[in-house]
Formats: structure tokens, C-alpha cells, sequence
């Protein structure tokens, strides 16, 4: 939730109005409730990325911190009581056993299940900082810089280079029939048949090479199930979808997010 800042705030004409962060909003038979650092506490009012799991618990990410909803009981994530990287959260993703965290311009991805765990570049095999995250069963898939890692329960982290290229990786997405989708920051989409790769940019229809999110319409209604798996370090979702759709911004922006494989 944010509110309008007052109108003196504003510099320049013509300009949208400025927002104040103040909290997370909850409705529920039309009644609104905020959540803010006065009740019940958040680390913030500057709200970044929401998320639910599998038991119905309520995943929060902040400028400050993380916070837990689970039935009426709170939960706060910090440096100072856990073992999460940074507390400048930007992404928070609940899946299955598992609630990954990315922080802004960080290069280690955080990972409670419920031990913390980090992993960095160096831990997947790769220099790139962690950006993109694809979670299926018992595979994890991650932008690494203008690469991509993979995360398999039983072999570990292994990179794959995608050919020529030269940008990075901003979104990965299961397409129906199977095939695995990569965007790029400006050097347009790769795609991934489990043996190799074809590229697509302008040269080929695509308006644009700069692609920041891929979104997909299930093939069949059991496409879209989600899959999950309670391994603490293999959760996952089975995102199966067909017919894209594409996001690219004039000015691409990618989430960066971090890790280093540490057990507290």
C-alpha cells in the first residue's frame, strides 16, 4: 500500500504524484486492515514482493528485512536474528518447502528451508550475478549473469553457455511442450530443448530484444497444476504453459538477487 506524498513534494510539472510506502493491506468481507512497523512491527513500510506457500503463510519482502504471516502469527527476518544474506529484499518466491529471497544489487541468493542457505556465483559454477529463477521439480534454473545454471538434487550446479551471447538473462519460463525459455536484456530470447539452443531476436518477428518477463497460457488445464516437492534443498513447481506472451521495456531492468552455500 502507498499514499500520495503532498503535493509540495513534487518538482517537476507534468509528473506523476510520489508515493509514501506505508505498509501491507489485507481485506477480508470488505474490510480493510494495514500491517505496518507499528502493528504488528515489519521491519518496514516499504513493501517490495508478496508471496504464499504451500500452507497458506504469507511471505513478505521489504527494503528492511522479511516477515512471515501464518494464521494470525507474525514472523520478522533480519541479519540481526537469521541467517538470511541482506535485509534489502526485492524478490521473495514461496515454493513448496522452500522461500528463496533476492536482494537488490547483491550477487548471493538466500534460501530458508528452514536452514539458511546462500549461494553465490562462484558455489553454481559461473561469475554472473544470480538474476532470473526457475523452480521445477527437483530442478532449480538460474539467470547467472548472460548464462544459465541449473541446480539438479542429485548432480549439484552446472552452467550452460548461451551461445553468443552477451547480455543478461532476465527471465526463464517452461514453455508446453517442453522446451525451456530464456529472455535477455538486448540480446532477445534463447531457447533450450535439453540438447541445444536457437535464437530469436528482431531478425526474427520479435519486436524487441530487450525482454524483461515471459508469461504463458497453459496448453491443457493440467498444464497449469503446480507440482510440488517437499525436499528442503529441491523444491519445486512445474510451471508448463504454451502460447507466450512477452514484456519489453524501452529500459530494461532486472532483479539481481545473491548467494554463497552456508548452513546456519
Amino acid at each position: 500500500c502507498s499514499t500520495p506524498v503532498t503535493p509540495a513534494a513534487k518538482t517537476q510539472p507534468n509528473t506523476p504524484p510520489l508515493r509514501e510506502a506505508v505498509g501491507v493491506c489485507r481485506v477480508h468481507s470488505s474490510t480493510w486492515t494495514l500491517y505496518d512497523t507499528n502493528t504488528p512491527g515489519l521491519p518496514s513500510d516499504d513493501i517490495t514482493d508478496l508471496s504464499v506457500d504451500d500452507a497458506g503463510r504469507l511471505w513478505i519482502a521489504t527494503n528492511l528485512g522479511g516477515a512471515s504471516y501464518d494464521q494470525g502469527a507474525w514472523a520478522f527476518y533480519t541479519q540481526g536474528n537469521s541467517g538470511i544474506y541482506s535485509n534489502n529484499i526485492n524478490k521473495v518466491l514461496a515454493v513448496g518447502e522452500a522461500v528463496w529471497f533476492g536482494h537488490a544489487g547483491a550477487t548471493v541468493l538466500s534460501q530458508y528451508s528452514p536452514n539458511w542457505l546462500r549461494f553465490t556465483a562462484a558455489n553454481m559454477g559461473g561469475t554472473g550475478k544470480p538474476s532470473a529463477l526457475l523452480i521445477e521439480n527437483s530442478t532449480v534454473w538460474i539467470g547467472l549473469g548472460d548464462n544459465l545454471a541449473r541446480f539438479d538434487q542429485n548432480t549439484g550446479f552446472t552452467t550452460l553457455t548461451l551461445p553468443g551471447n552477451n547480455a543478461a538473462v532476465t527471465s526463464i519460463a517452461r514453455e508446453g511442450s517442453g522446451s525451456l525459455w530464456i529472455g535477455t536484456a538486448g540480446n532477445g530470447l534463447y531457447i533450450y530443448n535439453g540438447s541445444n539452443f536457437s535464437h530469436q531476436t528482431t531478425a526474427n518477428g520479435i519486436p524487441s530484444n530487450t525482454i524483461r518477463a515471459r508469461c504463458a497460457k497453459p496448453a491443457r488445464p493440467e498444464d497449469a497444476r503446480v507440482n510440488r516437492d517437499s525436499s528442503s534443498r529441491s523444491p519445486s513447481r512445474n510451471p508448463n504453459a504454451a502460447a507466450g506472451r512477452f514484456a519489453m521495456p524501452h529500459h530494461p531492468k532486472s532483479y539481481r538477487l545473491r548467494t554463497n552455500d552456508t548452513r546456519h
